[in-house]
């Protein structure tokens, strides 16, 4: 809903179809947990979003890869990224 309420998401058709697009890409969805905070309040990366440290933290953490166009996120290279 964060970036519904930026302009940058329909996040109305996206929420009324989030299990059948899940289910679609076998993707699996991934709780924040306290370490994930911990470890993006630790981060030295300075980019304004919370939710894009959050990610990079999560991803990171987790040995994951992150598909973004975010140059500050690719610039970075936190974790491995996939330029989309």
């Amino acid at each position: 809903m964060i970036k519904t309420r930026l302009g940058r998401l329909d996040g109305e058709s996206l929420l009324s179809a989030w299990s059948d697009i899940t289910a679609d890409m076998t993707a699996t969805e991934l709780p924040i947990e306290a370490a994930d905070t911990i470890f993006a309040a630790r981060l030295t990366w300075q980019h304004r979003d919370p939710f894009d440290r959050m990610l990079i933290a999560q991803a990171t953490r987790r040995s994951l890869t992150v598909a973004t166009r975010d140059e500050q996120i690719l610039r970075a290279a936190l974790t491995p990224t996939l330029k989309v």
